[in-house]
């Protein structure tokens, strides 16, 4: 029987939803063992027709029902209908990653012939389906809140713990779990426990020879908008000399920072805007306007640095007084930006995922009476 994970509840607590997000970090060494836990709400599973002695078998669960299947029966049933699922039919139970998910999703894997896994996500209730490839060499898939959790295999035979999540343009997100100093991942990972009904989860690794555990923390929406070194989901701060000095100081995550990484060569008179996701890497950008009003990209690497810059646009922003990468406003998943003019209109421009915006929209006039805008 694989192992089970499922939603965990603090007593006398609500459930809250975390906003799905890109960078991963495991904070770990916070107990697994609580005094104790509440059931909050009681899940109806159907009788059958006949044969009560049937037994049931729980494959996945969600806030509104379980799915599950009946001994001696083809298909799924979802409680909350309690009725056959059609478009679940022919998918294996073993390809099930039993999880439970808040949006009442069932996820499943499938291993094509070159080795490559998809994950499919069907919503029981709105049947809404999305599939996501995750990179080559990743095994072991398994789910939480939209979030696939898998292991990699690296050159010098050890594994690392990757974090997967599609980028709403057709690729993913793919980040690493950051484990504490001296501990290592497991060639299989496994998500034992989802923490309050949200993204964040309890996973296992190995340290100082035994299993040690740690939650998992989800963070953000999209990258991090200022985490530029690490992937960790902790920000840093940006800094430019006189001289034309670019240094990023580093977030130690308790209110400080630890150090900087420094380029020169930078143009003082330039407008730099930090920025989340805008290329679909996961990872933090830069944008910068020049004086020309050339509009150029500088993608994160998240390790302090930045690749060559790509120009997205000629003649922008000329009349803009103030730019602001706001993260994602519209709800899509991909970074935005916002502008002001000197007529005190507010711009939207949304981001694609795939390094550049789409067509601006006037979203407000008026804020010209704000001395500044952050």
């Amino acid at each position: 029987m694989p192992a089970r994970h499922h939603r965990l509840t603090r007593a006398g607590s609500a459930s809250v939803t975390v906003a799905t997000a890109l960078v991963t970090t495991a904070g770990l060494a916070s107990p697994l063992v609580a005094s104790a836990y509440a059931v909050t709400t009681g899940v109806t599973i159907a009788a059958p027709d006949a044969d009560v002695d049937r037994r049931f078998t729980v494959v996945a669960s969600g806030r509104l029902g379980v799915l599950y299947q009946q001994e001696g029966t083809d298909g799924y049933v979802w409680s909350s209908s309690r009725k056959v699922v059609p478009a679940l039919g022919g998918v294996p139970a073993k390809s099930i990653l039993d999880t439970y998910d808040y949006d009442n999703r069932v996820v499943y894997s499938t291993t094509a012939d070159d080795g490559s896994i998809t994950i499919t996500a069907y919503n029981l209730e709105t049947g809404y389906t999305y599939s996501f490839q995750l990179p080559s060499g990743y095994q072991h898939p398994h789910m939480s809140s939209g979030f696939a959790l898998a292991s990699h295999q690296l050159d010098d035979g050890t594994y690392e713990y990757r974090i997967v999540r599609p980028n709403g343009s057709g690729g993913v997100y793919d980040t690493q779990v950051q484990l504490p100093a001296g501990a290592t991942a497991e060639a299989e990972p496994k998500i034992l426990a989802t923490v309050d009904g949200g993204a964040d989860f309890v996973i296992r690794y190995q340290k100082d020879g035994r299993a040690a555990y740690g939650t998992v923390k989800v963070t953000g929406a999209a990258a991090v908008q200022r985490d530029y070194a690490g992937s960790d989901g902790i920000g840093e701060l940006l800094t430019l000399t006189s001289s034309g000095a670019l240094s990023i100081q580093k977030g130690d995550g308790k209110g400080g920072f630890l150090g900087k990484v420094t380029g020169s060569g930078w143009a003082t008179s330039v407008k730099a805007v930090p920025f989340g996701d805008l290329d679909g890497d996961g990872r933090g950008d830069l944008l910068v306007q020049d004086k020309s009003n050339k509009l150029w990209r500088y993608s994160g690497t998240a390790s302090g640095t930045f690749k060559a810059r790509v120009k997205i646009f000629d003649n922008w922003g000329s009349s803009y007084n103030t730019v602001i990468g706001v993260g994602d406003i519209t709800g899509d998943g991909l970074a935005d930006l916002v502008a002001r003019d000197t007529s005190g209109a507010l711009w939207r421009t949304n981001g694609t995922g795939k390094g550049s915006f789409g067509a601006r929209t006037k979203i407000g006039t008026g804020w010209g009476t704000y001395k500044g805008l952050f």
